[in-house]
């Protein structure tokens, strides 16, 4: 991990959180990352047994259909567009 990795890293933790981590072992560390996936997953089907949220999450994808389908088209027309110039040498 670079620097620049870390710092954005460390910027999303209290300052707690990252010392406590610094002083683990290599042993706690790896149960640290089972128990913050094993999170992660628990959440994740909490919010897929949620209905209100699936019926939000089915909204948005019905509101948002109509960019997904210009976003497609245009960028298609930019891909074909930028393939013809350099096809044609210029």
């Amino acid at each position: 991990m670079t620097d620049k990795e870390y710092e954005k890293v460390v910027k999303k933790l209290d300052l707690e959180t990252v010392n406590d981590m610094q002083a683990m072992s290599v042993e706690e560390l790896k149960a640290k990352c089972v128990q913050a996936q094993q999170s992660i997953a628990a959440t994740k089907k909490e919010l897929d047994e949620n209905e209100e949220y699936q019926a939000l999450k089915e909204n948005v994808k019905a509101m948002s259909a109509g960019l997904r389908d210009v976003k497609s088209r245009q960028n298609a027309v930019s891909d074909l567009a930028v393939h013809l110039i350099e096809e044609k040498g210029k």
